[in-house]
């Protein structure tokens, strides 16, 4: 059986159990994002592990942090599935890469601001403190590309969100 059809499998036994009341656990893995739902009598307790990867291409204009209002709008759509339940408790790491062109400082510091950018954003718009925000540059450590493309691959904020959802 191959991995997209135990994914829809596990996504149709949580539709299966939450739509008859059963009570239990049930797992559904979808590319980066893994939830597990436990649903009781009372509530339904779901627990998060999302990575989101955002291009710095369409958030950031070349050699700014500065949020383009496109990438706001990205980020509000990937964090409103987040929003209306109860109880939140997220813990989230905001990671800035840059390619291997500049100097170690400059893209240190870029992929740093660039983190927070998004970080801040994040914090303004949700009910997530931002001491529950880890921010994180990480410069152009990892970066090995040479070529144009290859670099734009490299240039990113991943978000990284773990937590439960009680609903």
């Amino acid at each position: 059986m191959s991995n997209r059809v135990v994914k829809m499998v596990s996504v149709s036994a949580i539709a299966l159990m939450m739509g008859m009341g059963i009570a239990g656990t049930a797992v559904a893995e979808k590319d980066d994002l893994h939830m597990t739902v436990n649903k009781t009598a009372s509530s339904m307790t779901t627990t998060i592990d999302d990575t989101i990867t955002l291009k710095a291409g369409i958030m950031f204009k070349t050699d700014s942090a500065v949020l383009s209002k496109d990438g706001q709008g990205i980020i509000n759509e990937r964090i409103n599935k987040y929003r209306g339940h109860k109880t939140q408790v997220f813990d989230i790491e905001v990671t800035g890469y840059t390619d291997k062109r500049g100097s170690e400082e400059h893209n240190q510091k870029l992929s740093e601001a660039r983190a927070q950018s998004v970080a801040d954003h994040i914090a303004a718009q949700s009910d997530i403190p931002s001491d529950k925000i880890v921010v994180t540059g990480m410069g152009k450590s990892e970066a090995v590309a040479t070529t144009a493309e290859g670099m734009s691959k490299e240039r990113i904020v991943v978000i990284h969100l773990v937590g439960k959802m009680v609903k």
